[in-house]
């Protein structure tokens, strides 16, 4: 059953100096009165709300048509929403496709973080979004929503006594985007530091695209514990697990620095919950692993130099050769900027780290499996059902057994 789940309203508190110096602006008189806070989040909640509802299965009853949502907009930004209205809709339909059987309903939270105005009839407001998509799967043993935590930058022009929405661009900074932005261009996660010439991880560990899209069969599943010969450390991984669910959202742990592309920072704080002991020595050296007040080594930011360290330097993770053998609290990467050049001529370094949470179906065989990461930050995103069909068959994926 479709479950439309409410909006629950949350208004931060504005701080009254910002608050006062918005509304005494000498552009705007003082008897003109811009765009509230309530009104602010009444319009954002809604816009929020309709782009979720487009990637439900309820939406296929108002049909590929129908406007994407009922907050008024200026001619520019309806050209727009047309546009991404028919993404939508690809997502709508790849996810029900998929092992989470589509999205049957959603819930939005929207704080109103920020609102200037130049002007009465021009209003910016920035607002943070989390928003959970719940899974048509029904397994309980499997998680029921996907989640992500959103910016926005929206602007709001008043016209004919009537607040339009003029602009909206959520933070993108990493990959595909949420499900509720598809259409927004991608951002490479971009490597903090790399070798002068990358050394390419083992040809076994290399996921590509055709065997990222490989289910499991008789001769190639299989069970892998964790204990396995495969791997030949032992570490905690409940702690693991229970770090990463601790973390990936904001407010993040103020006891590590936060980066603009923050999620190979997250992974090595996992993999030091869960016991991996920091190696000392330089910095630029991808043997070594350690973070301290004033920095940190390439490998512990990096996703590339993170790779290298964990499978090539320290054999800390072993390669899998199909993201279906995959297990809770083991880790995937990407090249997802790899360019469509002759063999030998590619950038070929790693974009983006990711941390199995959760899979559904049998250990070593999972119909799907369940990512958490950040930069944006984003909870059990389904890989077959969600991440995959948004990205190009010349990404490379690599996949570590921890």
């Amino acid at each position: 059953m479709f479950s439309r789940r409410r909006t629950r309203v949350f208004l931060p508190f504005i701080a009254t100096a910002t608050l006062l110096t918005t509304l005494t602006s000498p552009a705007i008189a003082e008897d003109a009165v811009p765009l509230s806070a309530s009104q602010a989040h009444d319009l954002v909640s809604r816009y929020l709300e309709d782009r979720a509802f487009r990637v439900t299965k309820e939406a296929d009853r108002a049909g590929s048509n129908a406007a994407l949502t009922a907050v008024p907009l200026t001619a520019d930004m309806k050209q727009r929403l047309d546009v991404q209205s028919h993404d939508l809709d690809s997502v709508r339909d790849y996810t029900a496709r998929g092992p989470v059987r589509g999205y049957v309903g959603f819930d939005v939270d929207v704080a109103i973080d920020r609102i200037t105005a130049a002007k009465p009839t021009e209003v910016d407001v920035q607002a943070t979004e989390v928003t959970k998509l719940f899974f048509g799967h029904g397994d309980p043993r499997a998680p029921q929503f996907e989640g992500y935590r959103l910016q926005h930058d929206f602007t709001f022009i008043k016209v004919n006594d009537t607040w339009t929405l003029g602009n909206a661009n959520p933070h993108l900074k990493t990959g595909p985007p949420p499900p509720t932005q598809a259409g927004a261009p991608k951002n490479p996660s971009g490597t903090v530091r790399v070798e002068e010439k990358s050394t390419p991880l083992p040809p076994a560990g290399v996921t590509t695209a055709r065997q990222a899209r490989a289910v499991p069969n008789a001769d190639k599943s299989g069970t892998f514990g964790k204990n396995a010969s495969i791997t030949p450390y032992a570490y905690n991984y409940q702690a693991m697990w229970d770090y990463a669910i601790r973390w990936f959202q904001k407010p993040y742990n103020s006891w590590y620095r936060e980066f603009p592309n923050d999620c190979t920072n997250f992974i090595s704080q996992i993999m030091a919950a869960g016991g991996w002991q920091q190696t000392s020595g330089f910095a630029s050296d991808n043997s070594k692993w350690w973070y301290d007040i004033h920095t940190q080594t390439y490998s512990w930011a990096g996703a590339h130099n993170w790779g290298l360290f964990a499978q090539v330097y320290s054999h800390r993770t072993s390669p899998l050769d199909y993201v279906y053998q995959m297990l809770q609290t083991d880790v995937l990467q990407v090249d997802w900027d790899h360019p469509d050049e002759q063999p030998g001529e590619e950038e070929g370094n790693i974009d983006h780290t990711m941390f199995v949470n959760a899979i559904l179906g049998e250990p070593g065989a999972a119909e799907e499996v369940f990512l958490a990461y950040h930069t944006t930050d984003r909870w059990n995103v389904a890989f077959w059902s969600t991440l995959l069909p948004q990205t190009e068959p010349r990404d490379v994926w690599y996949a570590h057994r921890t």
